[in-house]
This record gives C-alpha cells, sequence and structure tokens, in this order.
C-alpha cells in the first residue's frame, strides 16, 4: 500500500519535517524541484520527500528555494549543509520521535485508537439556481427532444411513385 500524499508549504512544515528534509537534500533544494498540476488544473513546484507516514511534496519555487539556502544557517556559503548543523538538525528529530512516542503511549493508555489519515473529500460547488436532475430525467430528457428549427422548416422530402413507362405501339401503314 502507498503512502498517503501530503502537499504542504516549507514555512508550514513542522520543525522535525524540516530538519529531516535538509538532511534529505544537504546540497539545496534548487536542483531537486519537480513541477505538477494539482487538482484544480494548476502548476505548481514542489520537492518531493518521503516521510515515515506520508509521502510529502513540499511546495517552494526556484526563487523560494534559493532564498532558503542562503537565509538559512545550517547552509554554508557554496548551498552545502554544514557538517555542524547535523547534530543540532538530528537532535530536533529525536526530540520529536520521544514526544509521538509519549502521545502515542498515553493513548494507548485511554484506549483511544491511534489517528488514521483519512483523504477530505472533494468539494464541487454547483452554481446557483441550476439544479441537475437524475440520470433518468436527463436520459427523459433527451430521448424526448424536439427537432430543432433546421430540421422543422425543411419538409422532409416525398419520394414520387414511379409509374411503369407506357408501351409504345406503333401502327404500320397499310398500302
Amino acid at each position: 500500500m502507498s503512502k498517503p500524499k501530503v502537499i504542504k508549504e516549507y514555512a508550514k512544515l513542522p520543525p522535525e519535517l524540516v530538519a529531516q528534509v535538509k538532511i534529505h537534500y544537504p546540497y539545496g533544494f534548487e536542483k531537486k524541484i519537480i513541477y505538477f498540476k494539482n487538482r484544480k488544473n494548476k502548476l505548481i513546484s514542489a520537492v518531493p520527500f518521503e516521510g515515515e507516514k506520508f509521502f510529502y511534496m513540499v511546495k517552494m519555487t526556484k526563487e523560494q528555494a534559493q532564498k532558503i539556502v542562503i537565509e538559512d544557517d545550517d547552509f554554508d556559503d557554496n548551498g552545502r549543509l554544514k557538517d555542524a548543523a547535523l547534530p543540532a538538525l538530528n537532535k530536533v528529530i529525536e526530540e520529536a520521535a520521544i514526544q509521538a512516542g509519549k502521545e502515542r503511549a498515553e493513548r494507548e493508555a485511554r484506549g483511544e485508537p491511534e489517528p488514521t489519515f483519512v483523504m477530505p473529500k472533494k468539494v464541487v460547488e454547483k452554481p446557483a439556481g441550476k439544479k441537475k436532475g437524475t440520470k433518468k430525467a436527463a436520459a427523459k430528457k433527451t430521448a424526448a427532444k424536439k427537432p430543432t428549427k433546421k430540421a422543422a422548416a425543411k419538409p422532409a422530402a416525398k419520394k414520387k411513385a414511379v409509374k411503369p413507362a407506357a408501351k409504345k405501339t406503333t401502327k404500320k401503314k397499310t398500302a
């Protein structure tokens, strides 16, 4: 079974996921950006990242990726993750894992099931004033359609009855 896919902006990621993404992409994000269209057919640029429970598409533009690497103290002037930053990033990840373990233990103690991910239903707003009937009603409408004006304007061509050709008789002249 594949992991659920989540599209999330870099700025909205929790600190432990930011740390994991940085470790996964130690040379920056700019060259790893992919482009795809979302459900609304809008072009999205993102960096793919596979977490423990989800497959993340971390939204960012090329310019944002460059800005993140330049402004972040964990990256050096060449856009590479500093070796000195690794222990701090790993500590953030470990603390998040410990916290998640505590929360899981508390849920089990209370007898609550582990939360599951449910895909949100696609909500489509229908235009106001237009009501659509059932499939049966639509089928009846198409079956009982009136002919168009063009079809009504042209009368059906009548076939003329073909009469058999009359036999011509020739009279012989008698002298």
